[in-house]
């Protein structure tokens, strides 16, 4: 058997391990799998997972809208996951975090973070020093970044990031977890899943009867899901662009059945809804997850298509095999969709270029060009 960087007697021996990390739910779509293989191959080993915050902050006012990360939904929800450290949103709240993983007395704790590595090693430390730790190691560039260096030379183990010749972010995952345990994920079992419940089903296709959105074959609806926001300035497209791309497809007698459904943030909800009054479009809904994560995917898994940013409603379209249009930076190559025969990817002109420089016109294009609409239209005659 190969060597790898935590030591298989280790491994075999303990009853828990803890992984330290920065999620979001982009990275987990793709991450959840590497977890499985784990558990496989260490069934034994509880896997208990803690949430760093990159957003932590003593701004108590801040402290709410933090907190509520639609991505515990789903942490909470997968049955490999033993136990969850998700108070880390202030200092506060972590001091007493630690202390609760302190009494867990864990023999291994694995940082999976690949940015403020010094605070997740000394996260570790706090937790328990006498543990077998193991962070990532970069190429650092003379005399920068001294503190850290210096740091990952005092802990029991190391792994690269990996080359930068890596092409999806999952190839990326799978050297960490080859590295780290010695556990191979074949790519064939890399494609990101998402197990929606019953429930969360049930409520979007309620959903669907309230705003008179059939999928009866006889009176099919053709359902478009639009994501255009994202945290981050650079991965969002104008909001004008979305509606100007509803009423130029609403324009054509053969396209004017579709219901869209815009997708945004609970913070900008109240924002988007004011616009859409504005400009008066017919069969269109804001939707949000409001309520908890799996209202998201519940919704876009009865869509026909799915046209968003670089964000994870583009990876959660991809894990459920819906047709997607996907927004994308030119530079951003490894976190694009998983390799499928039905999306088509639009970037900017230029590979520096941010998302709102697509051209709306390029989107109306590819989305009435889209066979799965085509497809959609030919069943609904």
């Amino acid at each position: 058997m190969a060597e790898h960087v935590v030591p298989e007697h280790l491994l075999t021996s303990s009853k828990k391990i803890l992984f330290v990390a920065h999620l979001t739910t982009s990275t987990f779509t793709y991450l959840q799998n590497y977890f499985v293989a784990f558990e496989q191959a260490y069934p034994h080993l509880a896997i208990d997972l803690w949430i760093e915050e990159p957003e932590q902050t003593y701004c108590f006012w801040r402290w709410n809208s933090i907190k509520k990360n639609i991505l515990f939904d789903w942490l909470r929800a997968c049955p490999f996951i033993n136990k969850l450290y998700t108070e880390t949103y202030s200092p506060f709240v972590v001091k007493k975090s630690i202390k609760q993983a302190q009494l867990e007395q864990y023999d291994i704790i694995v940082s999976l973070a690949s940015r403020q590595i010094y605070s997740s090693i000394k996260r570790a430390q706090a937790i328990n020093a006498q543990a077998f730790i193991v962070a990532q190691k970069k190429n650092y560039k003379p005399y920068r970044h001294l503190f850290e260096r210096a740091l990952l030379k005092k802990i029991n183990g190391t792994y690269s990031y990996t080359p930068a010749t890596q092409d999806h972010i999952s190839d990326v995952y799978a050297a960490w977890f080859k590295q780290l345990f010695g556990v191979d994920v074949p790519k064939k079992q890399r494609k990101p899943f998402v197990v929606i419940p019953r429930s969360w089903l049930l409520y979007a296709k309620l959903q669907f009867l309230k705003w008179e959105i059939s999928k009866k074959r006889n009176i099919f609806t053709r359902v478009v899901l639009i994501n255009a926001c994202a945290k981050n300035n650079k991965q969002s497209w104008p909001l004008k662009n979305v509606f100007e791309l509803i009423q130029t497809i609403k324009q054509r007698d053969q396209w004017n059945d579709i219901t869209f459904l815009i997708n945004t943030t609970p913070k900008e909800l109240r924002t988007v809804k004011k616009m859409a009054y504005r400009y008066a479009l017919t069969q269109t809904h804001i939707i949000s997850a409001d309520l908890n994560f799996f209202q998201l995917p519940a919704f876009i898994s009865i869509s026909d298509l799915v046209i968003s940013v670089e964000t994870s409603v583009m990876h959660l379209a991809g894990a459920l095999d819906i047709p997607t249009i996907a927004l994308m930076r030119a530079n951003n190559t490894l976190r694009r969709p998983c390799k499928t025969t039905n999306t088509i990817i639009v970037e900017g002109v230029r590979k520096d270029a941010p998302i709102s420089s697509i051209d709306c016109a390029n989107v109306i294009k590819a989305t009435l060009e889209h066979s799965q609409l085509q497809t959609s239209l030919y069943r609904s005659e």
